[in-house]
């Protein structure tokens, strides 16, 4: 068996084993327990309506990202892997944060998130349509060097 093969069987099994785990513990077990009462408790007005959609995201992001790697990615293991690691989990990530950690938004935690939803945005309209449009660049590592930089040059800039 050659290396690539096993590389590709790796980021297969990691792509399809956290997605189908998450997948099957949100929606078997947890959706049904919590999902009816937070519903409830936000049309009652107990749960303000900003904490239920920032809960629908976190559920809704890895079953999003799941459908399009399929689709998309499912014979290609290594945009399957930057589809992984370069959008699904920064914006799962993300929406953890959201719900845990920052409960109410200033304008500098609002343009922290705003920002990096952008730069995730842009990796994947450049991992779903290419750099400029064209599907043949999606491959060429350095043309996406421009959402990396965006993402690296946010974080430094933060520090200040």
């Amino acid at each position: 068996m050659k290396i690539k093969q096993v590389f590709d069987g790796i980021f297969q099994t990691i792509f399809w084993a956290w997605n189908l785990t998450f997948l099957s513990i949100v929606y078997l077990g947890l959706l049904p327990i919590i999902g009816v009462p937070l519903i409830m408790a936000t049309i009652d007005g107990t749960i303000p309506l900003e904490f239920s959609l920032t809960m629908a995201a976190t559920i809704a992001v890895p079953t999003v990202c799941t459908v399009i790697g399929g689709r998309r990615f499912g014979k290609q293991p290594l945009q399957l892997m930057r589809w992984f690691y370069g959008v699904e989990a920064p914006l799962f990530l993300l929406c953890l944060l959201r719900l845990f950690l920052l409960r109410e938004l200033t304008p500098a935690s609002s343009l922290i998130i705003a920002t990096i939803v952008l730069c995730i945005a842009a990796f994947s309209v450049e991992m779903l349509y290419g750099y400029l449009g064209k599907r043949e660049n999606v491959h060429n590592i350095s043309d996406s060097q421009t959402s990396h930089n965006k993402r690296k040059d946010s974080g430094l800039n933060l520090r200040n």
